[in-house]
């Protein structure tokens, strides 16, 4: 996005960015909304799991990546519909509820999870 790789500090690169949405929010037809707020949703997400990383001591990467249902249910062979069942289990550490009622994976989390269960 341009105006996260403009100079000049954060806070104003911030406020850029905030004035930009919400114009984009005002200008976008309708039928666009709810995609913009999947897409800030997901963005609230990211946020808070950097939060929560940071707050956990966490020094892993805020942008590591995230798995959605089809890749996780494909790594584990499992069926997607297992794949929800068990986010609301012993998935529950590594879910994101990135909106709309779609789910994200941490791939560090779903990994150590794995190698938690070839040890057993």
């Amino acid at each position: 996005m341009k105006l996260l790789a403009a100079s000049g500090s954060i806070a104003a690169r911030k406020t850029d960015v905030f004035a930009a949405v919400e114009t984009l929010a005002a200008e976008l037809p309708l039928e666009e909304i709810p995609d913009l707020v999947g897409q800030l949703a997901r963005a609230q997400a990211v946020t808070a799991l950097r939060l929560s990383q940071a707050a956990s001591g966490s020094k892993t990467e805020p942008d590591r990546p995230l798995l959605t249902v089809e890749e996780l249910a494909a790594k584990l062979r499992i069926s997607e519909q297992n794949v929800y069942a068990r986010a609301k289990t012993d998935l529950r550490s590594a879910a994101v509820d990135v909106g709309s009622g779609q789910l994200r994976f941490d791939a560090d989390r779903i990994n150590r999870f794995v190698e938690a269960r070839r040890r057993s």
